[in-house]
């Protein structure tokens, strides 16, 4: 198992180059979960927070019609999961904000 995530590891950062292409949000999320997270860890966390900004001001500029559509891809992307992806999915995004969570805590309690 420790080698397969070595294996992982390396093919994603060999492949961290072609990840600095995802300047736009619908490129960053053509991109692999595991080639996302690589992306992203490998920012500061001033250049994640202004890319955020940057996501969240390109999501603003489109139409209702044009959210309404990516809300729908995102739901019918949902609804074509299995019972074990939706389960896994969630289970991703529970670690997630536990992590965040606890990322918080430890801010303000440097502070």
């Amino acid at each position: 198992m420790r080698n397969v995530r070595l294996i992982m590891m390396a093919s994603g950062l060999a492949l961290l180059p072609l990840a600095g292409m995802a300047q736009s949000i619908e490129k960053f999320h053509a991109l692999s979960p595991e080639d996302r997270q690589t992306y992203m860890q490998s920012m500061s966390p001033d250049a994640r927070c202004a890319m955020r900004d940057k996501w969240r001001a390109e999501m603003e500029s489109k139409s209702d019609a044009e959210r309404a559509a990516a809300r729908e891809q995102r739901r019918q992307k949902w609804e074509s999961m299995s019972e074990e992806e939706r389960a896994a999915m969630r289970q991703r995004r529970s670690e997630h904000r536990q992590g965040r969570q606890g990322k918080r805590e430890q801010s303000a309690d440097d502070s």
